[in-house]
């Protein structure tokens, strides 16, 4: 095989010297294949593999340089459980452990919420009771006033009364 020989689609084609391989078929832009123009075609050159003068085989043919381990011919029934079965159990066991705690935390939310709610109840009606003494207190003001200003009104229409006569 020559230096002027490349390979399209598995085919040898024939290359001419100096000239550029031109695409017969253009592939659409923009699905991942690059658009060359003729001038920017890049050169593909045919890659030979170099075998070793003892072994003429190619690389794929070759066989490993190293032996594959043997398995064990014998393989004693394991002991109890495998590691495998303790990993899974540590696992149940974990997420036992967390399910117990959700439960224990979910337990103590529902009682604090019990007290917070007890404590809000007893703070609202302590402090309803106070709204109603206060108002109480305020119209108890406001019917005293009202005399007061009444009593006041009589004097002043009394004495306005009296002040002409003098």
């Amino acid at each position: 095989m020559e230096m002027n020989d490349i390979y399209v689609n598995h085919v040898v084609v024939e290359r001419s010297p100096g000239r550029r391989m031109k695409r017969t078929s253009p592939k659409p832009a923009g699905h991942g294949a690059a658009e060359f123009s003729d001038d920017e075609m890049p050169d593909y050159e045919n890659i030979s593999v170099m075998t070793d003068k003892k072994n003429p085989q190619s690389p794929a043919e070759m066989p490993p340089s190293y032996p594959a381990p043997t398995a064990p011919s014998t393989l004693q029934p394991a002991k109890g459980r495998t590691r495998e079965q303790k990993h899974m159990l540590m696992l149940y066991l974990l997420v036992a452990i967390c399910f117990l705690m959700w439960i224990v935390l979910l337990s103590l939310t529902v009682v604090n919420d019990q007290k917070v709610t007890g404590e809000l109840k007893r703070i609202n009606t302590s402090l309803s009771h106070r709204i109603n003494q206060v108002s109480k207190e305020v119209k108890e003001a406001q019917g005293q006033l009202g005399k007061a200003l009444a009593k006041q009104k009589a004097a002043e229409t009394a004495s306005t009364t009296k002040a002409p006569s003098s």
